[in-house]
């Protein structure tokens, strides 16, 4: 098999100090069901370019070494061709990889990637822009996008809790409005977070969208009211395994074709990582259009 593998050097580095290339490399080495060649980012957008390109040469599939934001580049120069995308997890909080059953220790991933078998998943679509996990709209873009990249480095996943705890009282503050169309029936929201999944799973072990299916044509839509404190504790103590949507005040929804228009700009994050850009947002399923080894 015919195998393209993408490391991002900077992944899973930041805590341990130890870059996790020598450990993948060694891993695909003891391993000769793949004919490897290896391709080192060089900075953003290059996972894509080299994705696309491996795509046009052929290659059987296309292997993220990294974190969500690595496998994001690399999807999206994949989507809507005949290669797969192979993962091994070496990130912050590795979303897809848990989700997908994929092992976060290198060799027995590629072990799992030599054992699993092709299929095809559904990405979500933000104007030229796809996704493979979620979107988010509100608070959690707003954390995204005021995220230092050092403190990122430091404290790995609990940068965001330390970002979100400085920033959620003055955020709460101003007023979240938005209209939400799904599939043609509008409705006027007032939000803090509004998610939009085509996974289950989020940063933190959290489950926004218990309902998702990777492969079932649709997005879901979890949408968090502006509450107290008290109130967003439950949110979140609920959403742990999934519950929150029973509690007043959460919406939920599944739909094929979402658009959300806000009193006040907002901005989003794909997969993670903040995404330049501004409300109106556009967000659509591509169905069946991303080919997986998982």
């Amino acid at each position: 098999m015919k195998a393209l593998l993408i490391i991002n050097p900077n992944a899973g580095a930041g805590r341990r100090r130890v870059s996790p290339q020598p450990i993948i490399k060694e891993a695909f080495v003891k391993e000769p069901f793949f004919d490897l060649d290896i391709h080192e980012t060089t900075g953003p957008g290059d996972a894509t370019n080299a994705a696309r390109q491996a795509a046009l040469d052929g290659y059987d599939v296309v292997i993220a070494a990294g974190g969500d934001g690595s496998i994001f580049e690399v999807a999206n120069g994949l989507v809507g061709t005949e290669t797969a995308l192979g993962v091994i997890p070496v990130g912050t909080e590795n979303v897809l990889a848990r989700e997908m059953g994929v092992p976060l220790q290198p060799h027995q991933a590629c072990r799992h990637l030599i054992q699993a078998q092709t299929r095809t998943i559904d990405v979500g679509k933000v104007g030229d822009q796809h996704f493979v996990c979620f979107a988010g709209i509100g608070f959690d873009a707003h954390v995204a996008h005021n995220l230092p990249s050092e403190r990122k480095k430091r404290f790995g996943a609990l940068a965001y809790f330390l970002t979100s705890a400085q920033t959620l009282g003055s955020y709460r503050k101003a007023p979240h409005q938005a209209k939400i169309t799904l599939d043609g029936t509008t409705h006027e929201v007032e939000f803090l977070i509004l998610v939009i999944s085509n996974i289950r799973s989020y940063g933190g072990r959290l489950v926004p969208a218990p309902q998702a299916i990777v492969d079932d044509g649709l997005l879901d839509v979890c949408i968090f009211p502006n509450a107290n404190y008290l109130d967003l504790m439950r949110q979140t103590v609920a959403m742990r395994s999934g519950k929150h949507i029973a509690l007043p005040g959460v919406l939920y929804y599944q739909a094929k074709e979402i658009l959300i228009e806000t009193d006040a700009e907002k901005q989003i994050q794909l997969d993670g990582d903040a995404w330049p850009g501004s409300s109106p947002f556009r967000v659509s399923v591509v169905p069946r259009s991303l080919k997986v080894r998982f």
